[in-house]
């Protein structure tokens, strides 16, 4: 027991001190981008739409709307399944948009169409949202500074556009923490921050390249990731470059949401754990520190087990290695302080914590649900309708 018991403190030790030296420097300043030129680079912003026909036409009408000089930009909205007077409206509006139809749909393929559609000298860069984001304005010319100052691939600061709920609030603060982490701290250390899906900007060629044989259900973030790390190139954090994202707002659309995203996870560690440890060996620290981070246990479930051993540790006489745990478990609760914006620690705060326990069940019941997630796409409904957070 003693023996299991101490293989579990390494394991947990690990994953808390591992968070909470990216938290620590992720209070460092921001770092300062040095533009090599002033060139407005040409950007296509790539939004797939998978049967959204309502939430789209103010995503893509705000886009079109953004403050970079109009000439310099344009948006893709890749329709699958659209009604047609949607994507009617959206021509109307000055979208590009481009019909697919796949037999199974996911938002790989619908970026590979897109990709493979437009000419390939005609943009710099692609941004990509999701159907649901909101650039605010700043957005591309902050990231056309990043990319000025030598980076090929920026991931913007996704923040949550609605917490209107305890469940979407909760969703929030999980996101910016994230945000903390393995973005802006993880940068801060010299490493490359870890893209999240959407809110990104990459090289045209660079991004048709990598994407061509990617056809993941939930995880072409990760592979997409994966191949820019094999190739040593760096990923940038700007958290000036902010692009608003919907937060689930019921517990029934969070548990199918993360069931997508841990079948994504635990299909990355299986495939590429072992490669991990060997491109440490060849120098490649970012690649490593990939699969590293995959590792490490989902925030909520890591704060639940230190807390169980935490409160073994105080309540059972001679509980082994009692000193290690209660210091962990208290580490653990600044890394996640350290993590979270200040503007969050209000009232607001105390009541959402409340539902904890009810996340940390949902998130448990993903995991098991994973298996089935692995080989079909389900999207996320949107239903926040601007109402007051």
């Amino acid at each position: 027991m003693d023996v299991a018991i101490f293989i579990l403190l390494l394991y947990f030790g690990f994953a808390t001190v591992y968070l909470f030296a990216l938290a620590v420097f992720s209070l460092l300043p921001e770092k300062k981008y040095q533009p090599k030129t002033n060139k407005l680079n040409r950007y296509a912003v790539l939004i797939p739409d998978y049967r959204e026909n309502k939430i789209i036409l103010d995503v893509a009408r705000s886009a079109l709307s953004h403050d970079y000089l109009d000439d310099f930009f344009d948006v893709y909205v890749i329709a699958d399944g659209v009604k047609p007077e949607t994507v009617a409206i959206l021509e109307e509006y000055g979208c590009n948009v481009l019909e697919v139809q796949f037999e199974n749909s996911t938002k790989a393929k619908s970026l590979n169409a897109a990709l493979n559609a437009i000419e390939e000298d005609k943009y710099d860069y692609a941004v990509v949202l999701d159907v649901d984001n909101i650039m605010q304005p700043g957005f591309l010319n902050q990231v056309n500074i990043v990319h000025n100052s030598g980076y090929k691939v920026v991931q913007g600061h996704r923040t949550a556009k609605n917490i209107n709920t305890n469940t979407a609030y909760l969703d929030a603060l999980s996101e910016e923490s994230a945000n903390s982490l393995i973005r802006r701290g993880i940068f801060r250390l010299g490493g490359s921050a870890m893209i999240i899906g959407s809110a990104f900007s990459i090289e045209w060629k660079l991004f048709k390249r990598l994407m061509s044989d990617i056809q993941d259900v939930a995880g072409e973030d990760r592979e997409l990731e994966i191949r820019i790390l094999q190739e040593r190139i760096k990923i940038a954090y700007s958290s000036s470059a902010v692009v608003l994202d919907e937060k689930v707002e019921n517990w029934g659309n969070y548990t199918r949401q993360r069931s997508r995203w841990a079948a994504a996870h635990l299909d990355f560690v299986l495939k590429y754990f072992a490669k991990g440890f060997a491109q440490f060996f060849k120098g490649n620290f970012d690649y490593f520190n990939k699969v590293l981070h995959s590792l490490v246990p989902p925030r909520i479930i890591l704060l639940a087990a230190l807390m169980v051993f935490f409160i073994l540790s105080l309540t059972i006489s001679h509980f082994p290695f009692s000193e290690w745990w209660i210091s962990l478990f208290l580490l653990y609760i600044v890394t996640l302080m350290l993590s979270i914006p200040k503007r969050f620690y209000t009232k607001r705060m105390l009541v959402a914590l409340l539902e904890l326990p009810k996340m940390l069940l949902l998130m448990v019941i993903s995991w098991c649900k994973a298996k089935g997630q692995r080989d079909k796409f389900v999207s996320t409904p949107h239903t926040y309708t601007g109402e007051k957070n």
